[in-house]
């Protein structure tokens, strides 16, 4: 699965906010949310020269999205650039994303979510396999590039966001949208696979059989498989 993800360093230039566009996705059966993210605005405290602080991994920045087909619903998401104290404090929260109406008589905050966030990148992709891109958001990374992100299931009909909790603690998550299973590689001295589903309610489910492997080991992968093909059937669809 190729997830499409948008990176937002200090330096970001306005005209990169066409490339943010949720409708290319390498499945052409894939459905984007709405899908254009519309706007994508950096905002800095005063109007100096653009540069990082010295005392924070990056600067401040701003991004405002359409996710739906009905533009007055927006999702933005402010990031403060984290001081580089703070870096490995899950307890700092830099980031609050927003879901919200606004329209001619009738404005309204619909979610509002306090993050730690170690880097200002978005991705979009599917991973309830419902053929709606969802929502991710830069968590954090740790050694050997762990990278870990948030996950919001996008509900086009209902027009809501739901965050996926504990997603952000499996790094490197990738579904198979053929056989419905996330499969999350912890890269360290030996590489520990797991895998999960996310169930109908939008819960994450640990689907067990995970393994500690060599690198290209996919004989444990199939025998994994097999044994989760068999006790998940109805949610795990073999190949």
């Amino acid at each position: 699965m190729s997830t499409k993800t948008i990176s937002i360093p200090g330096s970001f230039l306005p005209f990169l906010a066409c490339f943010c566009s949720c409708a290319e996705h390498n499945d052409p059966g894939k459905k984007d949310a709405a899908g254009v993210v519309d706007t994508i605005t950096r905002k800095v405290n005063d109007t100096s020269p653009v540069s990082k602080a010295p005392q924070t991994l990056f600067d401040n920045f701003d991004t405002t999205m359409t996710l739906f087909s009905d533009g007055s619903y927006k999702t933005s998401l402010h990031v403060d650039g984290l001081p580089e104290k703070y870096e490995y404090e899950e307890r700092y929260k830099n980031a609050l994303l927003k879901l919200y109406i606004d329209k001619p008589g009738k404005s309204e905050i619909l979610l509002v979510d306090s993050l730690h966030c170690r880097m200002p990148t978005l991705a979009f992709d599917d991973y309830n396999n419902d053929g709606v891109n969802d929502l991710l958001i830069y968590h954090a990374s740790g050694a050997r590039s762990n990278t870990t992100r948030y996950l919001y299931l996008v509900d086009a009909k209902n027009k809501r966001l739901a965050m996926v909790k504990g997603f952000e603690q499996i790094p490197n998550a990738s579904l198979d949208t053929a056989d419905n299973v996330i499969t999350s590689l912890n890269l360290s001295g030996t590489n520990t696979y797991s895998f999960y589903n996310i169930d109908s309610r939008g819960k994450l489910v640990d689907l067990g059989h995970g393994f500690d492997a060599g690198a290209g080991d996919s004989g444990q992968i199939k025998k994994a498989m097999s044994k989760i093909y068999k006790e998940h059937k109805g949610t795990v669809k073999p190949r």
